[in-house]
């Protein structure tokens, strides 16, 4: 809303009478707003995915001798998913 704030009133100081969006520049708003969302988030959420996978994981073979804890919280799982995927862990969602 912001950033369509700042059109407007640019429009308006052009003399534009009734100032108003394109329908491509909403399109446009709308795209980036979505995709600054998904790279804010994505990793939160694949990072919660793990975090069940792995508890679901570890409740299944409790009993057997591998000897699997289920890790709770943030920190075990972000030092687990760098080790696993070194570097790559930022791009998978396990960033540390």
């Amino acid at each position: 809303d912001k950033v369509k704030d700042w059109i407007i009133a640019a429009q308006m100081k052009d003399g534009v009478k009734s100032p108003a969006l394109s329908p491509f520049q909403a399109f446009l708003l709308g795209a980036s707003a979505k995709a600054i969302a998904t790279i804010v988030t994505y990793p939160l959420v694949r990072l919660k995915t793990i975090l069940q996978a792995g508890q679901e994981l570890a409740k299944k073979v409790s009993g057997s001798s591998v000897g699997l804890k289920p890790q709770r919280g943030l920190k075990p799982q972000r030092k687990s998913s760098k080790e696993m995927l070194g570097i790559m862990a930022v791009g998978e969602g396990g960033a540390p």
